[in-house]
């Protein structure tokens, strides 16, 4: 009896296996197989299909500085960073308003010692594209060697990464935020880069006392600083850069005779660094009167072949036909398009996360006119959807705060994630394309179809998933649907 029943199990489950139907949402299975049979080198080749930038040039640019004497090269015949820059850069302009001596603390000095006061002298004279500070180091020191007016110390503090604005209180990292919140409003497209050159090691500490609470007093509020600077940074889009961290074990070959000021073998050392952060902080090039397109999809966007399945070649996908709309209205169009079947099937939502962060870099994603999400098929599990997809806007804006968006939905339905997405695209101001109506025999392609890559391979649909997905006609409608949004 036990083997008839085992037998009889076996035949359902061949049975319901050979006969299971497309239902509405297949998606979930279709790019799992298909993705699965592909080589390393395909999936590589369709993860993006995008054409490089170049960075903007530095020069002809103006970098501001503001902050102490190591910026300001104090006891350095050569100068400080400004002198040092301008020998890399000689074709970039440099407004130098650091001061010896200077403070964050706004109640230890007067006049342009103040970083705050620095900063305002700095933005009334110039709208730099970058702006290079440091800061710090003598609101450590100055009260453990005794320079400054111990009635007037502050705590560090602790950076309140839930407050929108700056810090509230009287702490030396409550003023650091309140200046770069001022930069922020009198310059917001600038990029900041906080530096770090100096060096507070042990043996630096030893050589300035050998006062023992003194050393316990400058250790503790180094520590205490530097986490919370870089905190600070993080939640003000501030470059943080450690130049101090090249003088570790051999602090001496860099620093003058006081152990506090850096020589001319320091400054030369640091400044390639500088420069290539500085260079990577510009902005990709937008190419003169051009208008550039960028389409997020799945398979129907891009498969095998290098084409959106099921078009039978290159010149009948979507993509293909829409770009070919653009270029009647525009004068010279960019189109680029990135595989985003990874982030769909991904069932947990750091990886996601971590998908974008790898394939839409900034490169990728900035500067956009058009911003196409062709998504939303192959999300599982469906509740994680909404929360993805609204990372995945706001990390395109944060690049392309400008761009027009379009969401384009759903080819393998699924009722719960197509009702999410009205919502969330009137939330961002983005346009929604529904194109359900068009999943018919009418737009679909079928088993046996031949299909031709963009380098001429053949490739047939083989599979009911890769047969259900949207034929010649199909494309053409939803390219069609596309422009006429873009038309309203």
């Amino acid at each position: 009896m036990k083997k008839i029943i085992g037998i009889l199990v076996i035949i359902f489950v061949v049975w319901f296996a050979l006969h299971i139907e497309i239902g509405q949402e297949p998606a979930e299975i279709k790019n799992t197989e298909m993705v699965g049979t592909q080589t390393n080198a395909q999936k590589t080749q369709e993860v993006q299909e995008t054409k490089p930038r170049e960075k903007v040039s530095l020069e002809g640019k103006t970098i501001g500085l503001f902050g102490d004497s190591l910026i300001k090269g104090y006891g350095n015949e050569k100068g400080g960073f400004a002198n040092y820059l301008k020998q890399e850069l000689p074709n970039t302009n440099f407004v130098d308003c650091s001061k010896s001596g200077s403070t964050i603390s706004n109640n230890t000095g007067t006049d342009d010692i103040i970083m705050m006061n620095q900063m305002q002298n700095l933005i009334s004279s110039a709208k730099p594209e970058i702006i290079v500070f440091d800061g710090g180091a003598n609101d450590i020191m100055g009260y453990g060697l005794g320079f400054l007016n111990r009635d007037l110390q502050k705590e560090i503090g602790t950076v309140d990464l839930n407050q929108t604005g700056a810090t509230q209180g009287e702490s030396v990292i409550a003023d650091f935020e309140a200046v770069v919140q001022q930069l922020r409003s009198a310059l917001p497209e600038t990029k900041l880069c906080y530096v770090q050159p100096f060096l507070l090691d042990d043996e630096t500490i030893s050589h300035l006392t050998q006062d023992e609470n003194a050393k316990k007093e400058i250790l503790n509020r180094t520590s205490a600083f530097f986490a919370q600077v870089q905190n600070a940074c993080q939640k003000w889009d501030v470059e943080y850069l450690d130049l101090a961290q090249n003088f570790a074990g051999k602090a001496s070959l860099y620093k003058q005779e006081d152990w506090i000021h850096i020589n001319d073998a320091g400054y030369s050392l640091m400044m390639p660094i500088l420069v290539q952060k500085l260079k990577d902080m510009m902005p990709y090039q937008k190419e003169e009167n051009s208008y550039d397109c960028l389409v997020i999809g799945n398979s129907i966007t891009l498969e095998k072949g290098g084409i959106g399945m099921a078009a039978t070649d290159k010149e009948h996908d979507y993509y293909y036909l829409l770009e070919q709309k653009l270029k009647q209205k525009h004068e010279k169009v960019n189109m680029n398009r990135v595989s985003a079947i990874h982030w769909e099937e991904n069932r947990i939502i750091t990886s996601r996360t971590d998908w974008l962060k790898e394939n839409l870099t900034e490169e990728v994603i900035s500067n956009q006119d058009l911003v196409i999400f062709q998504l939303g098929d192959n999300c599982v599990p469906t509740e994680s959807f909404e929360q993805s997809a609204i990372e995945m806007i706001e990390h395109v804006k944060q690049y392309s705060p400008n761009a027009k968006m379009i969401w384009v939905a759903m080819w393998f339905i699924n009722e719960e994630r197509l009702a999410m997405l009205p919502g969330i695209c009137e939330k961002y101001g983005i346009d929604f394309v529904n194109i359900t109506d068009l999943v018919t025999e009418e737009y679909q392609s079928y088993i046996g179809e031949k299909r031709t890559g963009v380098n001429g391979e053949d490739v047939t649909s083989s599979t009911r998933e890769e047969a259900f997905h949207p034929n010649n006609k199909g494309m053409e409608m939803i390219a069609e649907r596309i422009y006429e949004k873009l038309k309203q």
